[in-house]
């Protein structure tokens, strides 16, 4: 009776010593997980993905009309409330990222099931896909604004309206297959277009320094209007107040700067492909919201300091004598930077539909819970 478990403990005992062995020789007490492998870090799965998911086609054509209108001092109001609304949005995720019992939940809308139940989760998270839906439709809308401005040409094959809902469409299209190559496809895509974004931005600071004495080599010869006067602080002080027009009050201000904090929860969306999503999470996004808002005050006081109220209200052509070395290049680039965070709404937006419709609070919902290699299969139809 004593004799056989003490043959299973001799029997045991060179197994034991391998594994501590093994062990020993990775440097650790635990073996490397094998599903860790090929995981995304902070920076590729959670910084970049949410800074191009905030900066599209808002910071380039929209924000010296905000400052034109509602002046630097309300426009350091609209983007300080809402810097402090995605700020408490984001603390609330790292609380419940990093809570223990949310190890492993793949996504924001899990942790929302786990933090408030499921049917107020099944609620926000249908609003918040709504809302990711609508900002990708933004994108994809201002990048046909521009694509018409490099060349007018391209919408003149029919009415103008049908010609700007082609192009809408076939952008669409484009990101969906993309998205449908897979997560490691679009993380390696959005550095891409992430480097794109940070060369576009870096023309802009360039041009509104340099301004007026850095012209561009394409800028049009036969311009009218006010012109950027350069740097001053007349500027500032003459800019600092609103002239609010219909169309453009505090509440439209708000309403247009917004979206550019609206994804800041694309990270937390890729969590099931994250390396360390407790870890990844609350730095990646908390670091992405706050140099978002850095580089977006950046812009309204530089805005606000360039050109008089005329120039910067003006219904179109601001960018024409100001961007340096090349208007067209920049609008390009605007372009991609649109279709850049276009496709990362494209990503978050399926995944986010399938988590809720996994859940199974929404029974017409349940066939678009399917998912291929930890990825969306495709754009839910």
């Amino acid at each position: 009776m004593v004799a056989t478990p003490r043959r299973a403990a001799v029997s045991e005992g060179p197994t034991l010593h391998k594994q501590i062995t093994m062990m020993s020789q990775r440097g650790g007490s635990h073996p490397a997980p094998v599903q860790q492998r090929g995981k995304l870090g902070t920076y590729k799965g959670v910084l970049v993905p949410t800074c191009e998911n905030m900066w599209g086609v808002i910071i380039f054509l929209r924000f010296y009309k905000i400052v034109g209108y509602s002046g630097l001092g309300y426009a350091l109001l609209i983007a300080s409330l809402s810097f402090m609304v995605a700020l408490l949005t984001a603390l609330s995720l790292s609380a419940i990222a990093t809570c223990g019992t949310s190890q492993g939940l793949a996504g924001v809308y899990p942790m929302l099931a786990r933090a408030l139940g499921k049917e107020m989760a099944t609620a926000v998270g249908l609003v918040y896909f709504l809302g990711i839906v609508f900002l990708a439709v933004l994108e994809v809308l201002g990048a046909c604004e521009e694509l018409e401005m490099v060349q007018h040409s391209l919408f003149e094959f029919t009415t103008h309206i049908n010609a700007v809902r082609a192009w809408a469409s076939a952008f669409m299209l484009a990101l969906a297959l993309l998205v449908a190559g897979g997560i490691r496809l679009i993380s390696q895509l959005g550095l891409v277009f992430f480097a794109v974004v940070l060369l576009t931005m870096l023309s802009f600071y360039l041009s509104l320094f340099g301004a007026p004495n850095l012209e561009p080599i394409d800028a049009p010869a036969n311009a009218t209007g006010p012109a950027p006067s350069g740097l001053s602080t007349a500027n500032l002080r003459a800019n600092w107040g609103p002239s609010f027009a219909p169309g453009y009050e505090f509440t439209d201000c708000l309403a247009i700067f917004f979206p550019c904090f609206t994804g800041i929860l694309s990270g937390a969306n890729r969590a099931s492909s994250l390396r360390d999503p407790a870890s990844a999470i609350p730095r990646g996004t908390l670091g992405a919201i706050t140099l978002s808002f850095c580089v977006y005050v950046s812009f309204l006081i530089l805005w606000a300091a360039v050109g008089e109220r005329e120039y910067l209200t003006m219904e179109h052509g601001q960018l024409d004598e100001l961007i340096y070395p090349s208007v067209k290049a920049a609008q390009i680039g605007i372009v991609l930077s649109s279709l850049g965070q276009a496709l990362q709404c494209v990503v978050v937006a399926p995944r986010l539909l399938a988590s809720i419709a996994a859940d199974g609070m929404l029974r017409p919902m349940r066939s678009l819970a399917r998912l291929t290699g930890g990825g969306p299969e495709l754009a839910p139809r």
